[in-house]
């Protein structure tokens, strides 16, 4: 059975998207774009029948199936909840939305609309190392849990030349923490299988002025560095340090220590080390052949193992091969994750005029 995909989005969406669905066998058949002329471009260079610049006229056809809604957050809730109600199974991109709010409004569509799949598209779940990181942790091995931590460090926006746009926006919900941030919390609870009880967190923005097409400074009010501790259910602690002004080479790296050892995973490969021995390197193979001219990455890799998954559960009504997907409820988790930690670098004493305690309770 064909799954019928638009592609909300001429960024990641156009990039990584559709020659990721393509390859998994599933149906791009319309784009859209801001202007025409973006939609136009894009349906051309990939060879897509249908465009538009209005997102209304593509979630409403009745030649689309599956809705992938690849758009700045703020327009996150808006475009799921008229999928939904259009009888349309969706994919929505990171994080679920501005806040919690939104977030549940969207979960609670996604409720309404049982029979179709409501997604978020945490494409990380599917990459074979990160599955046998999260069997190992959730089968006891490293024992009980202490602390876990993850870092992100990226050089995307060191640039301060780069032009000022929707990313450099808080009230658009860009930023780091909703970026990437979204996607290392959801793996720390998925791959803890523990909910955040607490926040306290830094955010800001490294690069203060941008400029806009007009070649004007703009303030950036988005952050570009984020630190949260947090404290899981059950007494672990945890931090998140992300930047993306960081000279080098990237870093990514995921570590879970508990009392009886300890899983590192740099972004290649996963380690395990017991007290008093050498780390030893977990092999997990992964034959996926990539389609022609997508950039090796492991966010590549998790989007066309996503991307399987959904052609076969929507083509065949079985909804085991995405079992393990984030649904809107994980979405919803994540987000009140992210809101309080805006909240928490709002009240707390990196902020002007410490209003006291800096921990915000989930």
């Amino acid at each position: 059975m064909s799954v019928r995909t638009a592609i909300l989005g001429t960024g990641w969406g156009a990039r990584i998207q559709v020659p990721a669905f393509r390859h998994a066998g599933l149906d791009v058949n319309a784009i859209w774009g801001r202007t025409d002329d973006k939609a136009n471009a894009a349906a051309t260079k990939l060879g897509i029948a249908q465009y538009s610049s209005n997102w209304r006229a593509l979630v409403g056809h009745p030649s689309i199936d599956l809705v992938s809604i690849v758009t700045p957050p703020h327009t996150h809730s808006e475009i799921a909840i008229a999928a939904l109600a259009a009888g349309k199974h969706v994919l929505c991109e990171k994080p679920t939305a501005l806040n919690a709010e939104q977030a549940a409004a969207m979960l609670t569509a996604a409720g309404r609309a049982k029979d179709r799949v409501a997604l978020l598209d945490h494409e990380l779940r599917f990459v074979p190392i990160r599955r046998k990181l999260r069997e190992m942790v959730q089968s006891g091995w490293p024992g009980e849990l202490l602390h876990i931590s993850a870092t992100i460090e990226s050089g995307w926006r060191l640039d301060p030349g780069r032009p000022w746009d929707w990313w450099s926006q808080a009230e658009m919900g860009g930023g780091i923490l909703g970026a990437l941030g979204s996607h290392v919390v959801d793996s720390l609870m998925w791959t803890t299988g523990l909910p955040v009880e607490a926040v306290c967190a830094m955010l800001r923005p490294l690069i203060l002025t941008r400029p806009d097409a007009a070649g004007t400074a703009q303030p950036v009010t988005a952050d570009e560095y984020a630190t949260l501790w947090l404290r899981f259910k059950g007494g672990a602690s945890g931090l998140i340090e992300l930047t993306s002004c960081a000279a080098g080479e990237e870093v990514t790296r995921i570590t879970v220590t508990g009392k009886r050892g300890k899983l590192t995973y740099d972004g290649t490969q996963l380690l395990a080390e017991r007290p008093g021995t050498k780390a030893l390197p977990i092999v997990v193979r992964d034959p996926t052949r990539l389609p022609p001219g997508l950039v090796d990455s492991e966010w590549s890799r998790g989007t066309v193992h996503f991307a399987r998954a959904l052609k076969l559960a929507l083509s065949t009504g079985d909804r085991a091969p995405i079992q393990d997907a984030a649904t809107f409820a994980d979405g919803l988790a994540v987000q009140r994750v992210l809101d309080a930690a805006q909240e928490s670098s709002r009240t707390g004493p990196w902020s002007e005029g410490d209003s006291g305690n800096s921990w915000v309770q989930l």
